[in-house]
């Protein structure tokens, strides 16, 4: 139902360093230091609070978000409880900024609405069911009275099995008619197969889970930005053809840095008219008028 605006799901940490290295987003000396190893220090905790969940009360390893941020409260005591809870709605906002309505999931979903379907929303996630609410309503869904299932609320997951067990028994679904929608074959395709469940892979949907190579928090942001015009949900922005398609993949980001460098160079330099010289830069005029026009040069 939802795509990303980056290569990497991981990659959110890295623009949440980046607003976190800002002045704008107050953070004191005594606790500057989690800011310089924040998309690792949050990679650890949750893996952590995972660990932490299984050793003490058995099961599966799902947790919230507030489980996550408690392990980085415990292992770095510098940081206050107000810069935690901070730190916690600046993920929830970025991943409202990188969230946006999957055409094809899109289709589905208001196909499912208008045909009188009973619709179900299951994830596998460390978000509370409200904040999946908030950020569904924010890539544009009506979800006011479709029920919402958190793996991280629940304990139980897709992953395992169990959360569809769940969801079964509260929602009284007939298997027969039940049909699952998802992009993880084994999560979403396989365990609901074994439960009898009907299913259609979502491989209109791809993401890496790997990580970059770079280690500058503005490098892999970039390479998370480019890398994310690759992969297959964002065909529905550019026309089926091989030109638009090398605009969209290619030009469009190099000339929109270029830009965007340029930019930033009239500001340094306090330049206050800039002439663009026909017609070699008539592109880049446009380009600078439709995204740097509030910049007075």
């Amino acid at each position: 139902m939802v795509s990303r605006r980056i290569y990497r799901p991981r990659d959110l940490f890295s623009l949440m360093q980046s607003t976190l290295a800002t002045e704008n987003f107050f953070i004191s000396a005594y606790e500057i230091g989690i800011v310089d190893n924040f998309p690792e220090i949050r990679v650890q905790a949750e893996v952590s609070a995972r660990e932490n969940r299984v050793r003490r009360f058995g099961g599966e390893p799902e947790i919230l978000i507030s489980e996550i941020y408690d392990e980085i409260l415990k292992k770095h005591p510098q940081l206050s409880p107000a810069t935690v809870k901070k730190i916690i709605d600046l993920e929830i906002q970025m991943e409202k900024i990188v969230l946006y309505k999957n055409a094809r999931g899109s289709c589905l979903f208001e196909k499912a609405i208008s045909d009188g379907c009973k619709v179900i929303l299951i994830s596998d996630m460390y978000l509370p069911s409200v904040i999946l609410k908030e950020l569904l309503t924010s890539c544009g869904y009506d979800i006011s009275n479709i029920p919402v299932y958190s793996s991280g609320e629940e304990r139980y997951s897709k992953n395992s099995g169990k959360l569809f067990s769940i969801v079964k028994k509260n929602e009284n679904v007939d298997i027969a008619s039940w049909m699952h929608v998802g992009d993880n074959v084994h999560a979403d395709i396989l365990n609901a197969k074994k439960l009898g469940i009907n299913t259609l892979h979502a491989d209109w949907s791809e993401y890496n889970h790997g990580i970059s190579n770079h280690w500058k928090a503005k490098d892999i942001i970039g390479e998370s930005i480019c890398k994310t015009l690759l992969l297959k949900q964002v065909s529905a922005f550019h026309q089926n053809d091989s030109l638009n398609e090398i605009g969209f993949k290619v030009f469009g980001p190099l000339l929109l840095g270029y830009v965007s460098w340029l930019a930033n160079q009239l500001k340094i330099h306090k330049i206050d008219k800039a002439l663009f010289l026909a017609r070699d830069a008539h592109l880049i005029y446009k380009i600078y008028n439709e995204y740097f026009s509030e910049e007075h040069v």
